[in-house]
Parts: structure tokens; C-alpha cells; sequence
């Protein structure tokens, strides 16, 4: 095994000194490295997460049908809407797969609120407290009688009035039955659909 000698240990002690004094007198880069670290860890940010709610109890075969995914961001943060104005911000996006094919056909995202970043003073559609994405999936008309999984993953990068932590997802997934012929299906959740509508 390898020893460290009494010199290469100093070294070692004067490095890590270097380090933390550099990081302790710029608060943004020692931010920074602990938004890295976190990432490479597999820490949670906890900034946002999500909920999906289906319009039915079922899937209907061959048919359309309509998903709610509520989104909460925690208090003193936001996530930038879609689409990013400007171009170059990261907004969030709604990500649907499925092992049986069911595809996401159409989506309607909130428009956001406004916010004026207190550094450049510019003004971004962003989203925060809560806000919900309006979703059509399609569901192959050989999937009837079957059960799938849905995953259903919101993508977003979260800031607050300092900083922005790196890109991030909030992941779900979904045990979802599909009706056989002939089977009844029952609406549910209409609190979220009853006055919506996508086209």
C-alpha cells in the first residue's frame, strides 16, 4: 500500500488550504462546486417536483386521452417556461415514453409569469409556485385489454434570485391500464380538464 510521506501530506495540507481560501472569498464559485458535487453524487435537488393526473381510470385503444402534469417549485425558486425567451435560457420540457408505444402528441405549456432578474435586469417568462402542463397521448389500439408503463419526466433547470443550479428531471412512473372492448371507462380528476382544452 501506498504511504504518503510527511512532505507530500504537507503539500497535500497547503493545497487544500489554497482551496478553501479561494472558495471562501468568492461565495459564487464554492456554490458552484457544491451544485457539482451534488450533481455527481446523485443528491436530489429538491426544487421541483411533479404529479401526473389522468383524465380517465382507463386508456381507451385507439384513442386520444388527456394528462395533467402539475408541477410545484419550491418557495424562492423558479423555472424558466416554454418556450425560452431568450433562446439560450434551459425551459422546462415534458418527456412521455412508454414500453407499449403510447406517444405524446400534443402539449400545452402555461405561459409563465413575469420575472426581472435583479442582476441584469432583464425580464423572463418563468414559473413558480405551481403550474400545470397539459398533455395528449395516444394510445395504440393493440395495447386494449393490456397494462403498460408510463414515464413521465419534466426536465427544468431551477434559479432563484442568485443563482441557477445545473439542469435537473423530475421523474414518475406510471402503472396504466387499457381498456378492452367494450369495457367501461370512467373520468376522473375533471377538476383539472373540465375547462381545458388542447388543440
Amino acid at each position: 500500500m501506498y504511504k504518503l510521506s510527511f512532505v507530500n501530506l504537507l503539500c497535500v495540507c497547503v493545497f487544500a488550504g489554497h482551496l478553501f481560501n479561494i472558495l471562501d472569498s468568492n461565495n459564487h464559485s464554492g456554490e458552484c462546486l457544491a451544485q457539482v458535487l451534488s450533481e455527481k453524487s446523485g443528491v436530489k435537488q429538491e426544487t421541483l417536483t411533479s404529479q401526473t393526473f389522468f383524465s380517465t381510470d382507463k386508456l381507451l385503444a385507439g384513442k386520444d386521452t388527456l394528462v395533467m402534469v402539475q408541477l410545484e417549485v419550491k418557495k424562492g425558486w423558479h423555472v424558466y417556461a416554454n418556450p425560452a425567451n431568450p433562446d439560450y435560457l434551459y425551459p422546462v420540457k415534458l418527456v412521455v415514453k412508454s414500453k407499449g408505444k403510447i406517444e405524446c402528441t400534443k402539449i400545452l405549456y402555461p405561459k409563465g409569469s413575469d420575472f426581472k432578474d435583479p442582476q441584469s435586469n432583464d425580464s423572463y417568462k418563468v414559473y413558480e409556485d405551481k403550474a400545470e402542463i397539459l398533455a395528449q397521448i395516444s394510445v395504440p389500439a393493440e395495447l386494449a385489454g393490456k397494462e403498460d408503463e408510463l414515464t413521465v419526466t419534466v426536465e427544468y433547470q431551477a434559479c432563484d434570485s442568485v443563482k441557477c443550479l445545473p439542469p435537473a428531471k423530475s421523474t414518475n412512473v406510471y402503472k396504466i391500464k387499457v381498456a378492452s372492448p367494450g369495457e367501461e371507462v370512467k373520468p376522473m380528476n375533471q377538476e383539472y380538464f373540465s375547462k381545458k382544452a388542447i388543440h
